[in-house]
């Protein structure tokens, strides 16, 4: 990491971070919903992840025709006709080349794969495009303006999505793009006779219309794309070792790691036995056997933590798009634990959300200074505050802009 890429790894740019998050708005509710994306191009809905052009769905839910929905999913005509268009094109893209979605993730680096991709993909992409050409010279397609309701696929992964948690209210208007002026009185319920506020008319477009829509991504992006699968898998004794960590039995993590565990794997949801570690808070509930959870004081945790970097525990190891341990550690309050990372090499420039802004660096940092504020006057409060004074110690800077007045720290 650095306060020039201060994210996953050298591999991503700002603009590749910037491009997928604006990529994802096209999915629709698909984008929170871990479904794989390999296609050779993607439609660009246009601007950023706070501020698209063509797409937005909103959590705002309301009754219409009667039916109580969950989201609303607003969109401009020209981007659901070339939406249309576009499913038709990969339809015809994979029976001409069937091959196309043969994609296979290669070992690259200890917490990131890599993809390879089949020798079509290149022309699969060029045939999609053609054909996205084609049919909308074709006059074959068209859109109706105005509101409808439809139901997302339930999701094997999601099954407390039901039926009626995935209904969308999609709002389609006859405009260039999208602002918040005509979304507005839709989503903040000052509307209640959607279908007067967004009248229904039939409309087509020409290709030059959706030409800008269409973007061929890198293989890098793709990568990004479907980064729960970018992870390496865990074996059964990884994931024995991160759940001892879990329950605070170090000795027995480190028998299962003296016996082949990987002390740096991640389990299903990104975390490492170091992170697990940082953020470890004594749960309410009992255990499966009715036992209270044991608490945890910092010299206990350093201890603990202290142990797993003998066994190997990289302190600068994540799994993307999750925060590492100075991250946990800085949110449960521990400056004493902050401190200890820091001093063993912990860097404090690492943002693990870049999709939500590149711009910014340390949200360790970011944390700390924020909850000092709210919480001033309090325990907690102070230990925010000490944690913000150590970050910085240590060269810890808020955003790329603050890079220009603050000299980056020593060997950067």
């Amino acid at each position: 990491m650095s306060i020039q890429n201060p994210f996953f790894c050298d591999r991503f740019s700002v603009n590749d971070y910037r491009t997928v998050a604006a990529l994802r708005l096209s999915f629709g509710r698909q984008q929170f919903h871990e479904l794989p994306h390999f296609e050779p191009i993607l439609l660009h809905p246009g601007g950023s992840h706070w501020h698209p052009l063509q797409r937005y769905l909103i959590c705002s839910s309301g009754v219409h025709t009667d039916r109580e929905f969950s989201a609303q999913d607003f969109c401009t005509a020209r981007w659901k006709f070339a939406e249309r268009v576009y499913a038709e094109a990969l339809n015809a893209t994979k029976n001409r080349y069937p091959q196309v979605a043969d994609v296979q993730w290669e070992d690259f680096l200890p917490n990131w794969r890599r993809l390879l991709f089949p020798a079509c993909f290149s022309d699969a992409a060029d045939f999609l495009v053609s054909e996205m050409e084609r049919l909308s010279l074709s006059g074959s397609i068209h859109v109706e303006t105005g509101c409808s309701l439809y139901v997302d696929p339930v999701n094997p992964k999601y099954p407390d999505i039901t039926e009626e948690k995935g209904t969308v209210l999609q709002v389609i208007f006859d405009t260039e793009e999208l602002s918040e002026d005509i979304m507005k009185p839709l989503w903040s319920h000052q509307v209640t006779d959607f279908d007067a506020a967004v009248p229904k008319t039939t409309v087509t477009f020409a290709w030059k219309d959706i030409a800008d829509f269409v973007y061929r991504p890198t293989p890098e992006q793709i990568e990004l794309i479907n980064y729960w699968d970018a992870r390496p898998a865990p074996r059964e004794i990884d994931l024995k070792m991160i759940d001892k960590v879990s329950h605070l039995d170090l000795d027995g993590a480190i028998e299962l790691i003296e016996n082949g565990a990987n002390v740096n794997a991640c389990d299903q949801y990104g975390d490492t036995a170091l992170t697990t570690l940082a953020q470890y808070i004594p749960s309410k509930d009992s255990d499966e056997k009715g036992e209270a959870a044991p608490d945890l004081n910092s010299e206990d945790r350093i201890r603990m933590m202290g142990r797993l970097i003998e066994q190997g525990a990289n302190v600068n190891l994540f799994f993307y798009p999750e925060s590492d341990a100075l991250i946990n550690a800085t949110l449960n309050a521990d400056s004493k634990t902050v401190s200890f990372l820091l001093e063993v090499g912990a860097d404090p420039n690492y943002n693990p959300w870049p999709e939500d802004n590149p711009d910014d660096i340390s949200q360790a940092l970011d944390f700390a200074s924020s909850d000092a504020f709210l919480e001033r006057g309090t325990p907690e409060g102070d230990a925010y505050a000490e944690i913000e004074k150590l970050l910085k110690q240590h060269g810890a800077v808020f955003s790329r802009a603050s890079t220009e007045t603050t000299p980056p720290p020593s060997g950067e």
